[in-house]
């Protein structure tokens, strides 16, 4: 029986990781939205497959988390509509007041029950939670695959 991954997760990023690259505020092209692919070409916007609108698509930087070793590391970017990279962090969409829209938009990308998405969204504040209490060493050397050059060496963020 194949195993049927969601198209769309959340990924919260430790706030005590430090980790901010030149992605954070990047603008890449896609051909559909809600979809996701690696990306090192930067645009403004891009033609929605629904009704043709031109938006924004925004760069997403997917981490890996060895909490053993204590490394944080970057393993690509892709590319989202900002509705699906609202998604991704999902604590901010709190923020901002946004939580019930981003949780349907999680639903209905996924055709998930209210049930799986509560489900799926404690899981990942409990590790946001638990990653939280870990002092990250980034490794960001992934980067200069996307024509962005790394730091010379790891980056290391203390908590206060």
């Amino acid at each position: 029986m194949p195993i049927n991954l969601p198209k769309l997760t959340i990924e919260m990023v430790p706030t005590n990781n430090g980790a901010r690259t030149s992605t954070s505020s990047s603008r890449a092209s896609a051909g559909t939205s809600c979809a996701r692919r690696p990306t090192a070409a930067p645009t403004t916007t891009a033609k929605s497959v629904a009704g043709g609108v031109r938006h924004a698509v925004e760069a997403h930087e997917v981490w890996l988390y060895d909490e053993i070793a204590r490394v944080q590391r970057l393993v690509r970017l892709v590319v989202l509509c900002s509705a699906c990279h609202e998604v991704k962090h999902l604590g901010l969409a709190g923020v901002h007041g946004r939580m019930a829209k981003v949780l349907t938009h999680l639903a209905e990308v996924n055709g998930w029950t209210k049930a799986e998405v509560e489900a799926h969204a404690a899981s990942e504040r409990a590790a946001w939670s638990r990653r939280n209490a870990i002092d990250w060493a980034l490794d960001l050397s992934v980067l200069a695959e996307y024509g962005i050059e790394p730091p010379s060496q790891r980056a290391r963020w203390r908590a206060p």
